[in-house]
């Protein structure tokens, strides 16, 4: 796919802003997917590159659109609205991820009455207000709404982690018995404290609200069932205070 591989002053990179460039930059036809069909861009500059922390800037004065603006400027996608939903490999086969350019994948979607403003800022998440945060036991029992106030809460669908007020994951850790690793930065679990969660088996309901609208996203113990692996980046927090 490259036309050619160079190595360019412009853009440079650096893990402390003041390294030399050292990359090999080209020129590619870009695309998501292998099918000639599919939207492509044209001359889309791409680096190979060694590093764990990188810097990019352009230092020649010009805005440089997103791959995302630059699909919709070439009429490719009829927005810049965008879906993504992460899928759930804890329900097997079939639960794959969706990404969706211009739009979002309709068979994903919960009917709902809610509605929330977007951003102009292509890099800002989206904002909306957690009315109540409710957990329910596979026993019946509910310790009831576990927030206590009404939050305008950033959705980052990059990050599998969640953020929650502090009194908020106190509540948590007296239910589930769990204790914060303030070194890892983590709910780290003991075996017999793992076995007590599968077999409450809670499930997270989150409820955003905008005026009478609502939705409700109910989140399974199972999709936070996760293993630690390395490398565990230090740069986000978990489901953190």
């Amino acid at each position: 796919m490259s036309s050619y591989l160079f190595n360019y002053s412009n853009p440079k990179w650096g893990t402390n802003f003041s390294l030399p460039p050292r990359g090999d930059y080209g020129l590619v036809t870009l695309g998501l997917t292998r099918q000639s069909t599919r939207p492509t861009l044209k001359k889309q500059v791409v680096a190979t590159f060694q590093a764990v922390a990188f810097y990019l800037d352009f230092e020649d004065g010009i805005k440089h659109p997103s791959y995302l603006m630059l699909l919709y400027n070439e009429s490719k996608i009829p927005s810049i609205s965008w879906g993504y939903q992460a899928g759930a490999a804890y329900r097997g086969p079939g639960r794959t991820a969706s990404h969706v350019l211009g739009g979002y994948d309709g068979g994903r979607f919960k009917p709902n009455n809610a509605t929330f403003n977007l951003t102009s800022v292509e890099t800002k998440n989206v904002q909306a207000p957690l009315t109540s945060l409710t957990v329910d036991l596979s026993d019946g029992t509910s310790p009831g709404n576990i927030i206590s106030e009404p939050l305008n809460v950033s959705i980052n669908s990059a990050t599998s982690y969640i953020w929650l007020p502090k009194e908020t994951c106190q509540i948590l850790e007296k239910a589930f018995n769990i204790t914060w690793n303030a070194t890892e930065k983590l709910y780290l679990l003991e075996p017999w404290t793992y076995q007590a969660l599968l077999k409450a088996n809670p499930s997270f309901t989150f409820t955003l609200a905008n005026g009478s609208s609502k939705v409700d996203i109910v989140i399974p113990y199972a999709a936070l069932d996760l293993d630690i692996v390395l490398p565990i980046t230090t740069h986000y927090g978990r489901t953190k205070e």
